[in-house]
This record gives structure tokens, C-alpha cells and sequence, in this order.
């Protein structure tokens, strides 16, 4: 995308595709500090979505750009997105998007996740939106409050069994048809209802940057990457993608031989609770101790990120406990931006002519990394 082709469009998405799209990771939400909606101001904007006032508007920014993202709106994940060139961020509009997911989004939760939702104090809100079909009006209400009959619960609204069920149950209450159609009413406000999305298309920052200050708003350079960067890593066990570094975790074995200390199986893996696997991801120490007499040492995976973790590595490679090579890959693979991903495909790519390496085997630029995660999203390599 030239640096020059800026794009801006005006257009309409409806509230359920809005969700559906951050929770998919198709609308990626940035990682910048922002003040949550407070519940008063939550109850005003489902009083204007009802009454089919706008609902308000977010800006996206359509990039091939790198921003760091959450993972998570309160105690929900959201769904690792593909990887692809370009991505879309929701640059501003977040307290809104966020104040609709929390409140409409359960359609797309778990039980974990639902249930950690109830709890006060927990992430996310501890007031929940409820509509009263009698008066048709809103109000507030908290885990153990008490609903009446005719009262619906927002966050229940888009979650079509739901929705069957709790009709009928109106049938049952006096002026049941007429409570129906204001709940068929009430489901159909908020499925037609509109946000509107200005899109930029841009890699050039200065257009998105003056339309951000005109709505009071700036762009989060801080978290903004240019050129390749690692937007996940990959568990030496399983194979699949380590989307939070909160849940990674890197271990090897050490064995005691006299007054020496060999180590082995330098790895990156998922920490016990994010794996995948039932048995886990990690080493069985009693096993790994039972076999040769060695000990499991492991570090959580943000312990080795950043300067420190850098200098953390670094401590490690000049004890002489591990073969050198395995921490020099460790090293690359999390701190060479877009090597993690990269390493998969390079031999690929340069049998292909795609790069032409001028280091040392194992050793390659930001540009020739680049290139092959360009061409690896062309071909829809995988991961």
C-alpha cells in the first residue's frame, strides 16, 4: 500500500456484525489506556439505540501496519484472528464498542466466561442492563437482584434460543400478546440497529491522525510497529499459537554431572492452564527426573521479553549450561521482530527466490523477514 493512497469511507454496519467482528478478530481493538463507560452513561446509550436514535461512531483503520492488541474486553477472549497483510483497527470508538460487547456480546461467551461475569468485582461491569416490557424503560440491576416476570435481560437479547423461550413465557403473563410485540419490538431495535464506521486506508499516519485530534482523540504511536513484528508465538509441544504472553512459558531440563551442569530441551511452550492439551504442554518433572536424574527450570515467557528479558537471555547463553545455538534461537524468536512466524517459511521462500540472504544461515534482515511473511500470507502458508 503506497504511503500516498489514502482512502476515507463513510459507511453502516449493523450492532450484531459489529460484535461478531470483535470477537472473530476481524476488528482488532488496540492496547491503549482508555476510561470505561460508566453505567449511566451505558443506560443512555441502550435508552438512544431503543428510540432508533444513532448509536454513534467509531473510526477503523484499514493497514497493513502492526499495533499491539488486547485479547480480551473483561473477562471475555477474543478469538485469535488470522494473519493476514492487512488488518483493521478500531482507532477510536473503543469505550463504545466495548460498552456494547459487554452488555450484547454473550451470545458469543463460554460458561468460564459467563460465570466469571456474575462476580462482583470481576472484570468488566458489575451493573447489567435490564428492559421492563410494562414500562419500557431501562434500569440497572446487580448480581441477586431479583427480575421481574416481564423484565428481559440485555444480555440475553441476541441469543435466538433465548429469545424463543422467554417469549413464551410472556404468552403466560397478563397482557402476554401485547408484552410479545414489545419484545419482538425490542430484539428488532437492536438487530437493525446502526453504527456508523469511518474507514481510513492508509499505511500513512498524518490523514488518520487529523481526523483522530478532530474528534478529540490521538493515534497510539507508542504501540505502532513498523515493518514486521511477532504477533504471537508458537508452543514447541503442540504446534499451535501462543496468542497472550501471559500465556507462555519457557523451561528446559538440567542434570548435574559432578561439579558440571548440562542442560537440554531449551523450549518454548503453554503454560499449564492456557494448553491445549489435556496432559498439558509443560515437562512431567518427575518423569524428566525418573529418566536421567535431570530438574525442570522454567521462566514465564514475559520474564524474557523486553530489555530485561533480553539481558535475562543473555545471562542464561553466557553460563555454558545449554548448547549456545539453542539459546541464540531462543533469543531470535523473541526478540527479532517476525522471525517467530518467519523461520517456518524462509528455506520456502528462498527456494523460491523471494530472499536472498546475505547473513549467516539462521540470521536474516527486517527486510528479508518482511518479505517472507508477505509472501507466506500470499500463499496462505500457515501458520
Amino acid at each position: 500500500m503506497a504511503e500516498d493512497d489514502v482512502q476515507t469511507l463513510v459507511a453502516s454496519v449493523q450492532l450484531p456484525s459489529l460484535l461478531r467482528d470483535v470477537y472473530e478478530g476481524k476488528l482488532r481493538l488496540p492496547a491503549v489506556p482508555h476510561e470505561p463507560w460508566g453505567d449511566e452513561r451505558r443506560l443512555k446509550l441502550f435508552e438512544s439505540i431503543y428510540r432508533r436514535l444513532p448509536a454513534g461512531s467509531i473510526v477503523v483503520w484499514r493497514t497493513s501496519q502492526y499495533l499491539e492488541c488486547r485479547g480480551s474486553i473483561g473477562p471475555v477472549t477474543l478469538r485469535e484472528p488470522a494473519e493476514t497483510r492487512i488488518r483493521e483497527y478500531l482507532m477510536d470508538g473503543i469505550g463504545l464498542v466495548e460498552a456494547l460487547f459487554q452488555e450484547l456480546g454473550q451470545v458469543f461467551w463460554n460458561e468460564e466466561e459467563s460465570a466469571r461475569r456474575q462476580v462482583v468485582g470481576s472484570e468488566g461491569p458489575t451493573a447489567f442492563v435490564t428492559f421492563d416490557l410494562n414500562t419500557q424503560t431501562f434500569r440497572l440491576s446487580r448480581p441477586g437482584d431479583v427480575l421481574q416476570p416481564a423484565e428481559c435481560q440485555m444480555s440475553r437479547l441476541l441469543d435466538a434460543t433465548w429469545q424463543h423461550a422467554f417469549s413464551d413465557t410472556l404468552r403466560s403473563l397478563p397482557m402476554g400478546q401485547q408484552l410479545q410485540s414489545r419484545f419482538s419490538r425490542l430484539v428488532d431495535t437492536f438487530y437493525e440497529a446502526l453504527v456508523t464506521v469511518i474507514l481510513v486506508v492508509a499505511d500513512d499516519t498524518k490523514d488518520l491522525q487529523a481526523l483522530l485530534a478532530l474528534r478529540g482523540t490521538a493515534l497510539p504511536l507508542q504501540l505502532l510497529e513498523r515493518g514486521p513484528a511477532t504477533l504471537r508465538w508458537y508452543c514447541d509441544t503442540c504446534g499451535q499459537s501462543i496468542r497472550h504472553s501471559r500465556d507462555g512459558w519457557v523451561e528446559w531440563l538440567i542434570r548435574t554431572e559432578g561439579s558440571s551442569r548440562l542442560g537440554r530441551g531449551f523450549r518454548l511452550v503453554h503454560h499449564q492452564p492456557a494448553s491445549p492439551r489435556p496432559q498439558g504442554c509443560q515437562y512431567d518433572g518427575d518423569q524428566e527426573y525418573r529418566r536421567d536424574r535431570s530438574i525442570v527450570c522454567d521462566v514465564a515467557l514475559d520474564d524474557f521479553l523486553g530489555h530485561d528479558g533480553l539481558t535475562y537471555l543473555l545471562e542464561v547463553l553466557s553460563r555454558g549450561e545449554l548448547p549456545q545455538e539453542h539459546v541464540v534461537e531462543m533469543i531470535k524468536r523473541l526478540h527479532t521482530p517476525g522471525y517467530e512466524r518467519a523461520r517456518f517459511h524462509v528455506q520456502a521462500a528462498a527456494a523460491e527466490g523471494i530472499i536472498e540472504p546475505n547473513m549467516a544461515p539462521g540470521f536474516y534482515s527486517q527486510g528479508d523477514i518482511a518479505r517472507v511473511l508477505d509472501w507466506a500470507d500470499d500463499e496462505d502458508r500457515k501458520p
